[in-house]
C-alpha cells in the first residue's frame, strides 16, 4: 500500500468521523484522545452503515458509495457546526 492510498483511506474514515464527533460532542471542550478515538470509530461506523444500506438496497457501486458517503458527511458536518440553540 503506497502513501497516496493510505492517505485516501484515512480521509475516507477521518472526515466523516470528525463530522460525527462534532455532532455527538459539539465543539465543547473534549480531550484530544477522546476526539481522535471517536473520529476513527465513528468514521468506520458511518462508512459501514452507508455500505450496508447500499448493499441491502442492491445499489452498492463505487460511485454510489462515494456519493452517499459525501452526502452523509456533509449532513454530519452541517449538524456538527451549526450553532447550539439552548
Amino acid at each position: 500500500m503506497n502513501a497516496i492510498s493510505l492517505a485516501l483511506v484515512c480521509l475516507l474514515v477521518l472526515v466523516p468521523g470528525l463530522g460525527a464527533s462534532l455532532l455527538l460532542f459539539g465543539r465543547r471542550d473534549v480531550g484530544l484522545p477522546t476526539r481522535l478515538a471517536t473520529m476513527f470509530v465513528l468514521g468506520v461506523v458511518v462508512d459501514g452503515l452507508v455500505a450496508y444500506t447500499l448493499a441491502i438496497a442492491g445499489v452498492l457501486r463505487p460511485g454510489a458509495f462515494f456519493g452517499a458517503v459525501g452526502g452523509v458527511t456533509a449532513v454530519l458536518w452541517f449538524g456538527g457546526l451549526r450553532p447550539a440553540t439552548c
